[in-house]
């Protein structure tokens, strides 16, 4: 939340921002608030920020990023949340299980919708690594939240998942179809739990 910090009035509901100039003037006080330094990214000179949760002022904290790695526990309160690592659908990939609540948010790669798996970096090796890395801490969660899909799933969509990946890597049966997604010619597989996109390797091999 935005105030001012000459008659502390709630800056959020003013319209007295100026883009053009990235200045901003009080509409209660007609206090100058801010100026050009803003567009380069510095402090918001003359206006205080707060939390909302402990009233603490924002301006003196620093807010970097800081990267999370496999196994760190973040401290939200009385939340911690757990990160794991899930390459495969990208090398990035991570999950965040919520520890007490019993919930892991998995990003893309544990859904009901389309997996990409298609380009660089996406490897479906690590992927069914990865989905065999949450099985095994399938005791420790009730509900997956995904950024696709319905939520939440039941944990049984793991191993649907992990079976079509596998049907697909070792060639078992699985029936593509030939597709073209972003001028990039791909292999569709709809598996039934989800449809994994990857890669047209045949096409791929005639070019070379």
């Amino acid at each position: 939340m935005y105030y001012c910090p000459n008659c502390n009035a709630d800056l959020d509901d003013q319209f007295g921002f100026d883009p053009s100039n990235g200045t901003w003037t009080c509409t209660e006080c007609g206090q100058f608030l801010m100026d050009d330094d803003i567009a380069d990214g510095d402090t918001y000179d003359g206006v205080a920020w707060f939390c909302d949760n402990c009233n603490a002022l924002l301006n003196r904290q620093s807010g970097k990023i800081v990267p999370v790695h496999d196994g760190d526990i973040i401290e939200l309160g009385d939340r911690p949340l757990k990160i794991i690592e899930t390459p495969g659908h990208t090398p990035g990939s991570i999950a965040i299980l919520d520890i007490k609540k019993r919930r892991i948010f998995t990003g893309d790669p544990i859904q009901d919708g389309r997996i990409f798996m298609f380009g660089v970096q996406r490897e479906m090796h690590a992927y069914i690594h990865s989905l065999e890395r949450i099985m095994s801490m399938s005791g420790e969660f009730d509900e997956i939240f995904s950024s696709h899909g319905t939520c939440p799933k039941s944990p049984d969509i793991i191993k649907k998942l992990h079976g079509g990946a596998l049907e697909i890597l070792t060639g078992g049966g699985a029936k593509g179809k030939r597709e073209e997604i972003f001028g990039k010619p791909i292999v569709s597989y709809d598996m039934g739990v989800a449809t994994f996109l990857c890669d047209d390797t045949a096409k791929e091999d005639k070019k070379a």
